[in-house]
């Protein structure tokens, strides 16, 4: 990269179809990282585009959108080249697909075992004990065991204030087994940092949206809907 130019990117998590449509409605961005949609580019069996797939903004320029499928099975790699008119000029780079037998970086994996040293005592503090397996199997479908649990405990938490919680199937994303629960589990079970928010609905509202939950459709807007977990 010309050292005179500086890289304006958006790191996202809209999905593919929407990072395009993002290049095409802004000014002012080189390249789009995305995320959300698990899509698949490069020149390989299955990719949905080229790697990187280019879009024009409202300016008229390029806008390089990369994304690299999902579970950390390809590193997305790209470099850029920018001409004299601060444009990208070329680009070179193309996913590259991580197998058993890639071998791992050992100065950063040092650093990373480094850095993740004080998380590591944070993660380990036993902060309850489970008699059962808490499993998130199925959360995305219909009713899990963790996404019981987790409802009831938003109701008991709201006591007096609310009749009933509902979460999001797809926010479970992992079983917590027999005897103690470390704060790690529960940050892995539950990454995303959602906050407890209390809301009001009508009748046919609650009814609308469980139609939702069980058909997979929305009644507000006939998207697609993933599973709830309710307590009540």
């Amino acid at each position: 990269m010309d050292a005179h130019f500086v890289t304006h990117s958006a790191l996202t998590h809209i999905g593919y179809d929407k990072d395009k449509i993002l290049a095409q409605q802004t000014r002012g961005l080189d390249a789009i990282i995305g995320g959300h949609s698990h899509t698949l580019l490069g020149n390989m069996t299955g990719a949905e585009g080229a790697y990187p797939s280019i879009a024009t903004n409202l300016d008229g320029d390029e806008v390089f959108i990369v994304t690299a499928y999902r579970w950390g099975e390809y590193l997305g790699k790209i470099e850029l080249s920018f001409g004299s008119d601060g444009k990208i000029a070329g680009y070179t780079g193309a996913p590259i697909r991580l197998v058993n037998t890639t071998a791992q970086d050992t100065q950063l994996q040092a650093q990373i075992k480094a850095w993740r040293q004080p998380f590591d005592e944070f993660a380990q503090e036993v902060i309850g004990e489970s008699n059962s397996v808490l499993t998130n199997a199925g959360c995305k479908t219909g009713e899990c065991t963790l996404g019981d649990v987790m409802t009831d405990a938003i109701v008991d938490y709201r006591a007096g204030s609310v009749v009933g919680a509902i979460i999001n199937g797809g926010g479970v994303r992992a079983t917590i087994d027999v005897g103690p629960v470390t704060r790690g589990e529960v940050i892995t079970a539950f990454p995303f940092g959602n906050v407890v928010v209390e809301i009001d609905f009508t009748g046919d509202e609650l009814w609308k949206i469980f139609e939702g939950i069980f058909s997979g459709v929305s009644q507000f807007d006939g998207r697609a809907v993933v599973a709830g977990e309710f307590s009540g």
